[in-house]
């Protein structure tokens, strides 16, 4: 099954406004986001729609949260065998 394509170029202010939200999540938890991932992110709420497009950031950043946990996990686990 083929997924419908629109047109990138046409930025409704409703779309605007949800680039905007998501932006700035990503802000708040990633990092600085720019114009040109702007730009992705209004053709993947084009194409998909904004919760699909949401789910799929909030759930890769709750893996890499947990892998980031793991890590320093690992980290304080071999810390306490070098002082042994």
């Amino acid at each position: 099954m083929a997924k419908e394509t629109r047109n990138a170029d046409i930025h409704t202010p409703d779309l605007n406004e949800e680039i905007n939200e998501i932006a700035e999540y990503l802000e708040l938890h990633v990092g600085p986001v720019t114009e040109t991932h702007k730009k992705a992110l209004a053709d993947l709420v084009q194409r998909y729609g904004t919760a699909s497009v949401t789910l799929t950031l909030v759930a890769e950043m709750n893996q890499l949260d947990m892998v980031t946990a793991l890590l320093q996990q690992s980290k304080d686990v071999l810390r306490k065998r070098k002082r042994v």
